[in-house]
C-alpha cells in the first residue's frame, strides 16, 4: 500500500457554518483513480449514506448528517468503502466518524 493514503474525518459537526459540515472523502496523493463505493452506517447497521464512482476531494459527495430529510443525531456512525486505484487494485477502508451537534 505505500503512497496509498486516504483521509476521512474522524469528528464532523453539520451545524452550517461551513466548517466540517459533511464527512468527505480526500487524498494528496495520485494512486486513487476513483472511490467505488462509499457507505455509512448507523449504530444498528441501518444505511444512512451511499455514494457510488466519485473521485476523491469532490465536495459535492458527502454526508451532511442526515437521512430521510432529517438531522441525525449525534453519535458514532461507522463507514466502508471501497477505493480503486491506478495499478487496478481495489482496497477495503472502514473506520468510524463522530458526529456532534
Amino acid at each position: 500500500r505505500k503512497g496509498f493514503n486516504i483521509f476521512v474525518p474522524n469528528v464532523f459537526t453539520p451545524n452550517g457554518d461551513g466548517n466540517n459540515d459533511k464527512v468527505i472523502v480526500s487524498t494528496n496523493t495520485k494512486e486513487i483513480r476513483k472511490i467505488n463505493s462509499f457507505q455509512i452506517y448507523d449504530r444498528w447497521g441501518e444505511k444512512v449514506y451511499e455514494a457510488k464512482d466519485f473521485q476523491p476531494n469532490d465536495q459535492n459527495y458527502g454526508w451532511d448528517g442526515t437521512f430521510k430529510g432529517g438531522k441525525m443525531n449525534p453519535a458514532v456512525y461507522v463507514y466502508w468503502m471501497e477505493v480503486e486505484l491506478f495499478d487496478g487494485t481495489t482496497q477495503i477502508v472502514k473506520g468510524d466518524i463522530t458526529l456532534i451537534r
